[in-house]
């Protein structure tokens, strides 16, 4: 019994300041019935929901009854989505085009510059020379006249207020962004029939609002709470979100590199486990189905 509790679901695990955050195994296996599945898929009919649990341990406040614990249960599917984010992103970058729709409209304002220049300088021209035939031209002679043409057109080209910001296309790289809700029907207080709720957000933005590159741009961010069922009409079930109580929330930011081997060693696991738990059920499930067509 003392070496079984020393047993640990943990994959990997990511420090931060005063904040932990770990990738477990919550993988079960599909009912034999259900073999091709591979996953339980939950319902009432299905082996519980398999899947990768997020954890996050926030010291911030303290240790004991100060610190928070938050657990989020993702499906086994986003863990490889999240690592080919992070292959995509791994190495350098060049000749990105996240940029290229903001340099097009700064191009395209340039070009409306030179065009509004030359509709003034047009205008200018058309009235020096019907000053000059009419007998109204400048008093210092023809070249005067032509030269306010001059000027109007370079104060249409290079007026300060209007003026037009230089681009720079950055780095080429892929962003990510993930919401989930989990309402656990297993999971009930006896006491007002309230369930427990989890919420999982993951983000990935290279740069901040500053347009500064983020040295940590992944965002995992866990609620756990209580809150009332609601039965919807397809037979499932959802939350009455104004009811919610007892929230506790976290959020940790995570490297490209952490979240790189994080990924890559949770996708590893889940094919060993795969093949360690559930090739002998789907031998047993192909079993089962042979008999049953030998029976009819």
């Amino acid at each position: 019994m003392a070496n079984e509790n020393r047993v640990s679901d943990m994959i990997c695990n990511v420090g931060g300041r005063n904040k932990f955050f770990d990738m477990r195994s919550a993988l079960v296996p599909a009912y034999t019935d259900d073999y091709a599945m591979i996953h339980g898929v939950g319902g009432s009919k299905h082996a519980p929901t398999s899947g990768i649990m997020l954890t996050i341990t926030d010291y911030s406040e303290g240790k004991g009854d100060k610190s928070k614990f938050v657990t989020g249960i993702i499906p086994p599917f986003l863990i490889d989505k999240m690592l080919a984010v992070c292959r995509q992103n791994a190495g350098e970058h060049l000749g990105g085009n996240a940029d290229v729709a903001a340099a097009l409209g700064v191009i395209n304002a340039k070009m409306d510059r030179v065009y509004a220049g030359l509709l003034a300088g047009a205008a200018k021209a058309v009235t020096a020379c019907s000053n000059l035939v009419s007998g109204k031209g400048h008093e210092k002679g023809p070249m005067a006249d032509f030269g306010q043409v001059l000027l109007s057109m370079r104060k249409s080209l290079t007026d300060k207020e209007a003026g037009v910001q230089t681009f720079g296309i950055r780095d080429g790289h892929t962003e990510f962004t993930h919401h989930q809700e989990r309402v656990n029907m297993y999971r009930k207080d006896p006491k007002d029939g309230f369930v427990f709720v989890s919420t999982v957000d993951i983000t990935r933005r290279q740069y901040n609002e500053q347009g500064a590159e983020r040295k940590y741009p992944w965002v995992i961010k866990l609620r756990n709470f209580w809150a009332q069922p609601k039965e919807q009409a397809n037979g499932t079930t959802a939350y009455v979100s104004s009811s919610a109580r007892d929230v506790t929330e976290c959020f940790i930011q995570i490297s490209d590199d952490d979240m790189h081997r994080c990924c890559y060693t949770a996708d590893h696991f889940i094919r060993v486990w795969e093949n360690a738990v559930t090739i002998p059920l789907v031998l047993q499930g192909l079993e089962l189905k042979q008999q049953a067509r030998q029976n009819r």
